[in-house]
């Protein structure tokens, strides 16, 4: 199975705004 899976949805959001993050949206630039 998917780590995804494995880890509650509250992990998984959070995880999804590191993502984010990492990827420096166009927001945080501006």
């Amino acid at each position: 199975k998917h780590k995804r899976d494995t880890y509650p949805a509250h992990t998984a959001n959070e995880v999804s705004e590191i993502s984010v993050t990492t990827v420096s949206p166009p927001e945080k630039k501006n």
